[in-house]
């Protein structure tokens, strides 16, 4: 029992980086760390006693250093006269398990942390049914996004709703829209000579129409990827419900630019075939009006049977 190692399998050299050379012979103090030394004296006392050792989860020490999270169940081995003559040792590397424990850990402190910091409303809270701003304690009135701020945690990102995207599209193009812009127009020019037609008066109708293209451009175009969206779905299920369309047309607008071109060309040869088939009128897709073609001699006669 003086700790020397008599035995060094393959999975040890895995674990701990020694090859059986060189840890067979040497103390066990060889993957022990610095820190673990008294640990091991309490290990081999026990030991010496006679006691089993199961499922002890400790540090050992790597070849290169680093140190491994281990499991181990260390039993004695006796002679016939019962005397401890020996160990054995099987060892499980649960670095990873621990790394895990250690990430589980970490969070739940976080959760509780944010949980501790949480401030939550509750009651009835008085809200004015035309502004939508609250009144707080002191009486006076908040808007909603302000007073939730100051009682919770919580913080807030403004946008646009789809539906106020569509509402702010359609009154832009309404006509009272048309007016406003027209009353501000004829407001700006009426006031020019009471600022004697400055540099700052022009530049305030040259600010305000910039500001008001510049989201505009944002708003329309939002509004009209929308439109287009919904028309090429409309498209998609009437060429996907008709007898004799080519469903390759089905989401045809995510080809790419060469793809569409080649497309067109194919159509272009549908209408000269139909032509000539003098089928001008008759609803064929390209694939069975090439396979018609196929049986019509050049002139466009077909032949006789």
């Amino acid at each position: 029992m003086s700790g020397t190692i008599l035995s060094w399998n393959s999975a040890a050299e895995r674990m701990y980086g020694y090859t059986a050379a060189e840890a067979i012979g040497k103390h066990i103090s060889l993957v022990v760390p610095a820190n673990g030394l008294d640990e091991l004296d309490g290990v081999l006392e026990n030991l010496v006693q006679g006691k089993r050792i199961a499922a002890m989860e400790t540090t050992r020490k790597h070849k290169d250093g680093h140190t491994v999270e281990v499991s181990m169940t260390i039993s004695p081995i006796k002679d016939d006269q019962e005397q401890v003559i020996g160990v054995s040792v099987i060892a499980r590397d649960i670095t990873e398990r621990k790394r895990m424990e250690q990430e589980r850990l970490a969070l739940i402190e976080q959760l509780q942390r944010a949980m501790s910091e949480v401030k939550q409303l509750s009651g009835l809270l008085p809200i004015c049914a035309n502004c939508k701003r609250i009144r707080d304690e002191k009486g006076g009135w908040q808007q909603v996004e302000v007073y939730v701020h100051a009682h919770s945690q919580a913080d807030f990102t403004h946008s646009i709703c789809p539906d106020c995207t569509q509402k702010v599209t359609t009154w832009t193009g309404s006509a009272r829209a048309l007016l406003l812009a027209v009353l501000l127009v004829v407001a700006w020019a009426l006031t020019g000579p009471i600022f004697h037609f400055s540099d700052t008066w022009q530049l305030v109708i040259n600010t305000g129409t910039t500001i008001i293209t510049f989201l505009m451009v944002f708003v329309i175009q939002r509004s009209q990827n929308k439109d287009t969206l919904a028309i090429h779905i409309k498209l998609n299920e009437i060429v996907a419900a008709l007898k004799g369309a080519s469903n390759s047309l089905i989401d045809v607008e995510s080809l790419s630019e060469d793809e569409v071109r080649e497309l067109e060309k194919r159509y272009h040869t549908l209408a000269e075939k139909c032509r000539l088939l003098r089928a001008t009128t008759a609803s064929h897709s390209i694939e069975e009006l090439e396979k018609i073609a196929e049986t019509c001699p050049p002139n466009g006669q077909a032949k006789k049977g």
